[in-house]
């Protein structure tokens, strides 16, 4: 563990996949206003870049992904959110399990261990991680950390 700019890593994993967003037009919002914090900025690039590419991969070409953050006494929380088809309500509880993915997921590549690290990533930090969608109204993932955990 460091004390690390969220907010920079943030940016460079934004910036990481820059070649992504442009080949599909996408338009990433970022929000980031974190105070520096401790925690393991390997893992927590990992969780960002899972997240962040998960929501430009759903997301429709010309679409808009944000990535907000939110700075409290003792919790940091960074959403993001795409504008794809959403998740059925029925999937959800299988989204955060070990080679959990959706239907739609099925039909796009990927090995349904991103948002389990990401779960196990949010947990070692003392933090959670949870989906809320819509179907046809896309999806906002949110990260919830305690602040020097």
């Amino acid at each position: 563990l460091s004390v690390v700019d969220l907010n920079a890593l943030i940016q460079r994993t934004i910036d990481a996949n820059s070649t992504l967003l442009s080949r599909r037009k996408i338009i990433l919002i970022p929000d980031l206003k974190l105070r520096p914090t401790r925690l393991d900025p390997e893992i927590l690039t990992r969780v960002m870049q899972n997240l962040i590419s998960n929501a430009v991969k759903f997301s429709p070409e010309n679409g808009v992904v944000k990535v907000c953050t939110g700075d409290g006494s003792d919790t940091i929380t960074v959403s993001v959110n795409d504008q794809g088809p959403g998740i059925p309500s029925e999937q959800i509880p299988q989204l955060f399990q070990k080679y959990g993915q959706t239907q739609l997921g099925n039909k796009r590549r990927g090995t349904g261990l991103g948002l389990f690290f990401c779960r196990l990533a949010a947990e070692a930090h003392g933090g959670t991680i949870e989906v809320t969608s819509q179907e046809g109204n896309g999806s906002t993932f949110t990260l919830r950390l305690k602040r020097n955990h």
